[in-house]
């Protein structure tokens, strides 16, 4: 095959892999869902209150629950202020964000809130895809100035463009993928100038310090790297540094610090204050997520489990792509790398660079949490295009056998499985971590304290004091139900809590009125509702009630104990303050003459601040067959306070 020819191939292979991960890119970010997470939520709240309300306070947006976030602070400029909530986030990726959206909404009128998944996925292809595929371009011509051999110039864009848990992040709103591209261009500008050091340009100069300083702001750890890279290019020629470099970086970072001010007050972002009462305060009578997390949130494994989690566990950076073996024996090669000029130096910086941030990682106790439900160790992904340039020797030697490709192909195949399953949500556990939960090996799960005594009912207390009354409405409908206690009382040798409970369309038209008695000893032991239910036939006889009395009190059409699911908060209004609830739920299988055989579930919001002890109850009959949701009905109590 003529020179001419062969060159052509090896250009034509790269572009056309090259092509197919711009259209993996632009297909994930298009099929992605918006507001997957607390995480991007906070982002997008700021986005819309920034355009919609010229403000960096999300107060208003955090009330509508599709885009309430955990991830939020509350700040007051000054002791005499009111309080405020705030994304937890740095502003300036939301700042830029924000930017995007607003020339949207000016040239196509478009909203945030009403036209959610355009706007989101627009926004994201020019802050995630565009720069991404720039990024992998500038890769791509870098293997080919190296002299790679075509099948390992292949491997690693292949690695890069599928084979990395970059992917699944492009979908969403965060700061880790902004930051892969910033150093990828950082280091391809880097070696490049290190390849041609009597060619210096000022623009290579000027994108060095504008991606470094970019890095250091989307990823308060890279700052060690940031001042590396200064001195990296000090080294090459002080004159340009500081015509080209340091204006250039001091853009990033004047629009970090500048946005972080307007936010915070201070330099300080409001990661800083994590554990004060930024993140741990009480707001309208309800506690803040912070102040009492759960699941992988509250974790509080040994230093050496989150070891072994994060290097080859559930949130691995192995297990899930081991094509990364390759980077760590190129680590391990480093002094055998001759033929490159600056390679042994970016894999020498990853290598440190790496090792630093896992270590600082490490000694953060109060954070051992994998970086939330996500799929991956996210706040390690950033150092991901050191691991690329770190296997290209090792793969370069690797492609020269049939073992070696055999191999590597597994490696990358392992990666590229692992990447595809996790692109349809980044912020979910992985299959590792869901197969090792399966097996009984891990369980983050905060433990639910069961009920002390088996509830059967949805109603946990009968008021003494005559005259307590509660109304419930049925959601959706003009029925409501009003119980009223008459007062504890002892008849027949029982001590009973008479109650009258009136049903009314409107609210007003009365269809019935029915008075029971509760036999309070076989309550208050747990009983099930047909041993201590009764109706007064007259003022003295106690009989046993009629089956849809006793089915409307313990919420199910047979009798089953509920099981505790935890304390929730509830708000009536967004504005109202909330009620402690104790969740539970239980469900009952039952034979329906025209949909056959379903499953009756009932969720209670058992509540001590409210007359009879239950706030709402939601009813709901699934088809068991075709899992079809048939019917459902949730009473809530009208004006609790």
């Amino acid at each position: 095959m003529p020179a001419d020819s062969i060159s052509t191939v090896n250009q034509t292979i790269p572009r056309l892999i090259l092509l197919a991960s711009a259209g993996a890119i632009i297909g994930g970010i298009l099929s992605g869902t918006p507001l997957q997470s607390a995480n991007d939520r906070s982002r997008w709240a700021t986005v819309w209150s920034l355009i919609h309300r010229r403000t960096w306070q999300i107060d208003e947006i955090d009330q509508d629950p599709r885009w309430s976030t955990i991830d939020k602070v509350r700040h007051r400029t000054d002791d005499g202020a009111p309080f405020h909530f705030y994304s937890s986030k740095p502003p300036l990726l939301s700042s830029i964000a924000a930017g995007v959206y607003g020339i949207q909404r000016r040239i196509l009128g478009v909203d945030l809130k009403r036209d959610t998944l355009p706007v989101t996925r627009f926004t994201l292809l020019l802050i995630n895809g565009l720069p991404m595929m720039l990024a992998l371009w500038m890769f791509q011509r870098l293997l080919l100035r190296l002299n790679l051999s075509l099948t390992t110039q292949c491997f690693v864009l292949l690695v890069a463009g599928f084979g990395s848990m970059v992917n699944p992040y492009l979908s969403t709103l965060n700061n880790h993928t902004p930051a892969v591209v910033s150093l990828l261009i950082c280091l391809v500008t880097i070696v490049r100038i290190q390849q041609q050091p009597q060619q210096f340009r000022s623009c290579d100069f000027a994108i060095t310090g504008l991606t470094a300083a970019l890095l250091s702001c989307f990823e308060l750890p890279a700052a060690l790297f940031g001042i590396t890279a200064f001195f990296w290019m000090l080294k090459n020629d002080v004159r340009l540094t500081f015509r080209w470099f340091v204006p250039a970086a001091l853009l990033p970072l004047s629009a970090h610090f500048v946005t972080n001010w307007m936010v915070t007050g201070g330099i300080l972002p409001f990661y800083a204050f994590f554990g004060t009462d930024k993140y741990v305060y009480v707001h309208l009578g309800i506690p803040s997520y912070w102040s009492h997390p759960q699941g992988l949130d509250s974790n509080a494994e040994s230093m050496l489990t989150y070891l072994f989690h994060c290097v080859v566990g559930h949130h691995g950076l192995l297990s899930h792509t081991p094509v990364f073996l390759l980077s760590v024996w190129g680590w391990c090669r480093i002094r055998r790398v001759k033929n490159h000029k600056g390679l042994p130096g970016v894999m020498l910086v990853g290598m440190i660079t790496s090792g630093l941030v896992l270590g600082f990682y490490l000694t953060r106790t109060q954070n051992y949490n994998y970086g939330g439900n996500s799929v991956a160790l996210r706040w390690m992904l950033w150092l991901t295009p050191f691991w690329w340039f770190a296997m290209l020797e090792p793969v370069e030697r690797l492609m020269t056998s049939g073992r070696g490709r055999m191999i590597g192909g597994t490696l990358l195949l392992v990666s590229v499985a692992t990447a595809t399953v996790s692109l349809p949500d980044p912020w979910r556990p992985s299959w590792i971590y869901r197969s090792m939960f399966q097996a009984g090996w891990i369980d983050y799960r905060t433990p639910v304290v069961p009920f002390e005594v088996p509830r059967n009912s949805v109603f946990t207390s009968w008021p003494q004091a005559p005259g307590t009354f509660g109304v419930w409405k049925l959601d959706g409908a003009d029925h409501s139900m009003k119980l009223v206690s008459r007062g504890h009382r002892s008849l027949n040798g029982h001590r009973v809590c008479e109650v009258e409970v009136t049903f009314s369309e409107d609210y007003h038209d009365v269809n019935r009125i029915v008075r029971f008695c509760v036999l309070l000893d076989e309550f208050e032991t747990g009983k099930p509702v047909a041993d201590w239910l009764r109706v007064l036939n007259g003022t003295t006889e106690l009989e046993k009630p009629q089956d849809w009395l006793t089915q409307l009190i313990q919420g199910l059409p047979h009798p089953r104990p509920y099981a505790a699911a935890g304390v929730r908060w509830y708000q009536e209004t967004p504005d109202s303050t909330g009620y402690r609830c104790e969740r539970a739920a239980s469900r009952v299988s039952i034979e329906d003459q025209h949909l056959g055989k379903c499953w009756h579930r009932c969720d209670v919001w058992y509540c001590d601040d409210v007359p009879f002890g239950v706030l709402r109850w939601k009813q709901t009959v699934t088809q068991k067959s075709s899992r079809d949701v048939v019917q459902v009905q949730v009473w809530s109590i009208l004006h609790p306070r």
